[in-house]
């Protein structure tokens, strides 16, 4: 029985014998030349907007005309515009909208003043330039928006 346990203890407590590393198999098969794909143009702009009632108005504005299409909802409006931006004169959602279907692609392209509740600066399409002035009311919605092509066109 002495000489049974004596094994077991030596067969448990010894290392196992190491094992021969398996030989490498190389294939002989091709392997297929990775396909390269281009991804679609992405805006990019060298201005880096804030968290300033301004600054999130334009990103805003540049999100609708150049990603959206122009489109948004009355409720969205009333959330970014005052009063008198909205009225039926006004036509605010209306000039979104014809803007945008000059300014698919848009990015802010500079800002030349940047105040707490008026901002100017350019932003463009393509080959597409405008002048951009807003101004925000005292509860930071647009009260002023104006903007004229910078390009030349």
């Amino acid at each position: 029985m002495r000489l049974v346990a004596a094994v077991l203890l030596a067969a448990c407590g010894s290392k196992p014998a190491p094992v021969a590393p398996a030989s490498p198999i190389e294939s002989t098969a091709q392997k297929p030349a990775p396909t390269q794909v281009e991804p679609p143009p992405v805006p990019s702009s060298d201005v880096v907007l804030g968290t300033s009632a301004t600054h999130r108005a334009l990103a805003w504005i540049v999100d609708v005309i150049g990603a959206r299409e122009g489109k948004v909802t009355r409720d969205e409006l009333a959330q970014h515009a005052n009063k008198k931006m909205l009225g039926p004169v006004a036509g605010f959602d209306t000039f979104l909208a014809t803007w945008a279907a000059d300014a698919k692609g848009a990015v802010v392209e500079s800002l030349e003043v940047d105040d707490p509740t008026y901002l100017r600066g350019y932003v463009r399409a393509g080959d597409k330039r405008w002048k951009v002035i807003f101004e925000l009311d005292d509860e930071g919605k647009i009260s002023f928006l104006q903007k004229d092509r910078a390009d030349g066109g």
